[in-house]
């Protein structure tokens, strides 16, 4: 009895052992990667760099543009991703349309630029990777806050 009760413990930690060894880890120095992902869930993801020569990815959701920004970039060694939209809009958005936003949500934050256009950020720390199922969260989280965020600003 002991022997079978050994057995399906060995078993049992096996397959645990054996699930967690098997968990993709996302890192953000595969930009490549990370547009794959993007893609297999349906959404366009273009792999360009911005104005320092850092990698990005124009992507979009309901016809909104969005981009995903890579920090901490040495040699290609990202550490951190940021999704961030912003809206050009005909008249300048009142800064407690973005205070309200920001008080409402955990992640993500809404700001103003300079002309008054309004901005949603959501930093991502990926020093050390993130696991798949992690980064498919994020994704979804960053879909729901760009909804949500054009209907507070009432874009059409």
């Amino acid at each position: 009895m002991l022997k079978k009760f050994f057995l399906c413990a060995v078993m049992a930690f096996t397959a645990m052992s054996t699930s967690h060894a098997t968990a993709q880890t996302i890192y953000a120095n595969n930009v490549n990667e990370i547009a794959s992902i993007i893609r297999d869930k349906g959404y366009r993801a273009q792999v360009t760099t911005d104005s320092d020569g850092d990698p990005l990815i124009k992507s979009s959701t309901d016809g909104i543009n969005f981009s995903v920004y890579f920090y901490g970039c040495k040699d290609i060694a990202c550490n951190a991703i940021q999704f961030s939209v912003g809206f050009n809009k005909s008249e300048p958005m009142d800064m407690s349309v973005m205070n309200s936003f920001n008080r409402r949500k955990l992640y993500g934050n809404a700001y103003l630029d300079g002309e008054g256009d309004p901005f949603l950020n959501y930093p991502v720390d990926m020093d050390g990777g993130l696991l798949r199922s992690n980064f498919d969260s994020i994704f979804k989280d960053w879909l729901l806050l760009v909804s949500e965020f054009s209907e507070a600003i009432d874009w059409n």
